[in-house]
């Protein structure tokens, strides 16, 4: 979309089949936005030229929502069990379970400094912290 609200491009999502369901997205690196797709159980990367690269997550129903561009690089997202975060060059999964049965962390951003990753945990109402991420990317603290 345009910043005067003219829609530019519409990009479909693949795998229909699975229902994808895209919740969050955020700018990665070299203008690339990435994407949760809750039902589907993946997160995705779509280039300006509408390219989509879909990585699958390893635990089953993890439900992914938001997702953020991480000071190390990495894209961080909420899933049903905690956080997680994908290196975009490997495609490797980390996942950081939270301290709570059945947290469902739903938001998720860059903490001060750029040396954390902050989550909300919504069904224990709780503030969840991921830290220290090392700030890779020269991230301008807010």
């Amino acid at each position: 979309m345009s910043t005067s609200g003219v829609l530019v491009h519409k990009f479909t999502v693949p795998n229909a089949n699975l229902n994808p369901i895209p919740l969050g997205i955020t700018e990665g690196a070299d203008e690339t936005m990435w994407f949760t797709e809750d039902d589907a159980n993946q997160v995705a990367s779509i280039t300006a030229a509408g390219k989509v690269t879909v990585y699958p997550l390893p635990s089953a129903a993890s439900g992914p929502q938001s997702i953020v561009y991480g000071p190390d690089g990495n894209l961080w997202f909420t899933e049903n069990t905690g956080v997680a975060s994908i290196d975009p060059s490997t495609a490797k999964i980390t996942v950081y379970r939270a301290h709570t049965a059945g947290p469902s962390p739903v938001g998720i951003t860059v903490g001060p400094g750029c040396t954390s990753i902050w989550f909300v945990e919504s069904s224990a109402d709780i503030l969840g912290r991921v830290s220290p991420v090392p700030d890779t990317m020269g991230c301008k603290p807010v």
